[in-house]
C-alpha cells in the first residue's frame, strides 16, 4: 500500500486492497448532483469553506456559521 500511496497512515488498518482497473471516484459529483436537485427549492452550494457550528434559535436551526461567514437557513 505504501508503494501505491506513499505517506499513507496505516495505523489501525488490518487489510487494504488495490484494484487499479476497478474504476474511480469523482469527489465533485455528489455535491454537483445535490446542488442541481436543491436549486429549484432556492438552495445554493457554498464551496471552499468549513462549517464551524450550527446556529440554533428557539429550538430550530437558524443558520450555519462557516469560515466564510454565516449562512441563514430561512424556512417558508
Amino acid at each position: 500500500m505504501r508503494r501505491v500511496l506513499p505517506g499513507v497512515d496505516l495505523a489501525g488498518v488490518g487489510a487494504a486492497a488495490y484494484e487499479p482497473g476497478s474504476g474511480f471516484a469523482d469527489p465533485t459529483r455528489p455535491p454537483t448532483r445535490s446542488r442541481r436537485a436543491a436549486r429549484p427549492g432556492g438552495a445554493t452550494l457554498q464551496t471552499h469553506c468549513e462549517a464551524v457550528r450550527v446556529i440554533v434559535e428557539g429550538g430550530r436551526v437558524a443558520g450555519v456559521e462557516t469560515t466564510a461567514g454565516r449562512v441563514a437557513t430561512p424556512r417558508s
